[in-house]
């Protein structure tokens, strides 16, 4: 499949070169209309050759409604396949549970991004619907080491937050050893060789319509711990709303083998040509500003960022229509493994919390990369438990932040690196963000939804 995957992007490249003014939106057009279509005896064989450890689950809608769940997972004696279907009406609720999460709110814009739980009761729904088929799916399942779990759920149901949700009254993150979107069956690659990586990095300073201060500690403390990072910091500001940061990534896509970025979405879009992510002086990454970039060795595109907006609420309207966040579609389709990104907007402290253990992991331990993601996000659900249980003796919000900042510097110990190179998120508790009340930002920063909100697409 991923020779078929660089392909189409070689199909897609000659098409861009021989049209430079073609409209936006032109790349996903021709992935479309390119993409191979597999036949069902194919399908039938990759699905039995999936190796042990591994789980599939395909999600769709009945014509009454009713949720058809589908599961295949390896096994050392061969292979083990669960299909069921709920009552009717059941995937029509899931499917209106998800509109209302994904749905906009009026703090997503504002300096308070992520800090409210406006999407808390809807979260609740989705989790009550789902937990008992997907209970059902699971039970019987081969017992023994981590199962790392790929769902392709085609359509309206293509953006549920697999992290978020129980089966069974078990949270996801904790009953598989990572949780990915699938974009096709047969979507893969190789990992990337080498323990070293070449890091791209790019980041959005926002403090208007977002918070990012927490994130850019963060993200000094990862350069801090592992050198060499190229940093993408446009020196010339003079050129509107160009995009220096994609072509600096241009220059170096042939051998980049991450790529980070990091701020907040794009504030009101609805046309899926305008997603995006907010970098600094109010400028604006979207899909086209990576047509025809290439990145042949890439083994993850990261964006610490919900990109959606209100294009996110639109694309589960699409019906039987695949339709993909445009940023993440946009890095697949140059040559990126996998993809991280953001559900709907998330605290800035959780954000950061879980970009700098998840680099961290990913460099100290031998895994999948979203295995490493997995990791982290457990790892911060831990960590936010434990904050949350010492919250009362905290004084202030800066002492609940210093907590946490000696947190992370224990992890930085435990990882065998420098805890002095750990950038403190205290210094920040003035942030809007934080206010004054240490329990409504515990509560808020603990919520469900917080650590729901991230995603993983590819292999």
């Amino acid at each position: 499949m991923h020779e078929n995957w660089s392909r189409v992007r070689a199909a897609t490249l000659a098409f861009v070169e021989g049209a430079p003014d073609a409209p936006n939106g032109a790349l996903i057009t021709m992935l479309h209309s390119l993409a191979p279509q597999r036949r069902i005896d194919d399908i039938e064989a990759w699905l039995r050759e999936i190796p042990a450890g591994r789980v599939a689950l395909g999600v769709s809608i009945g014509v009454r409604g009713e949720l058809l769940l589908s599961v295949v997972a390896g096994d050392e004696g061969g292979s083990f396949m669960h299909t069921s279907a709920s009552p009717d009406a059941v995937g029509w609720q899931v499917h209106e549970a998800l509109r209302d999460l994904l749905a906009p709110d009026a703090l997503d814009h504002t300096p308070l991004r992520g800090s409210d739980a406006p999407r808390a009761g809807a979260l609740a729904r989705l989790c009550a619907l789902l937990d008992g088929p997907l209970g059902g799916c699971f039970a019987d399942l081969p017992h023994g080491r981590p199962q790392m779990l790929a769902v392709f759920a085609p359509g309206a149901l293509r953006a549920l937050p697999w992290w978020a949700l129980t089966a069974g009254g078990i949270v996801l993150r904790d009953r598989f050893a990572s949780v990915t979107h699938l974009p096709c069956l047969g979507f893969g690659r190789g990992a990337a060789e080498g323990d070293e990586p070449r890091v791209f990095c790019a980041f959005g300073e926002v403090q208007d319509v977002g918070e990012t201060r927490f994130g850019a500690c963060a993200l000094a403390s990862l350069r801090a711990h592992f050198p060499g990072t190229l940093v993408a910091e446009p020196q010339d500001t003079s050129r509107g709303s160009t995009i220096v940061e994609s072509e600096l990534l241009s220059e170096v896509s042939a051998a980049v083998e991450v790529v980070r970025w990091y701020g907040v979405g794009t504030p009101h879009t609805v046309n899926p040509s305008t997603e995006g992510l907010t970098l600094s002086h109010g400028r604006t990454l979207v899909p086209r500003n990576l047509l025809g970039t290439t990145l042949p060795r890439c083994r993850r595109v990261e964006y610490w960022a919900a990109t959606g907006d209100a294009g996110a609420l639109i694309a589960t309207t699409t019906g039987d229509r695949d339709v993909f966040p445009q940023l993440v579609w946009s890095a697949l389709a140059a040559g990126a493994g996998g993809v991280l990104d953001l559900a709907w907007p998330v605290h800035d402290l959780v954000k950061a919390l879980v970009c700098e253990r998840f680099g961290i992991n990913v460099r100290r331990y031998e895994v999948p990369d979203p295995v490493a993601l997995g990791l982290a996000l457990r790892e911060v659900s831990a960590l936010l438990t434990r904050w949350k249980r010492e919250a009362p003796r905290f004084d202030s919000t800066w002492a609940a932040l210093a907590w946490l900042d000696e947190g992370r510097r224990v992890h930085a110990r435990e990882m065998g690196l420098d805890a002095g190179e750990v950038a403190p998120f205290a210094a920040y508790a003035d942030a809007p963000c934080v206010g004054v009340d240490v329990p409504a930002l515990v509560s808020s920063c603990t919520s469900p939804m917080q650590l729901g909100a991230f995603r993983w697409w590819g292999s």
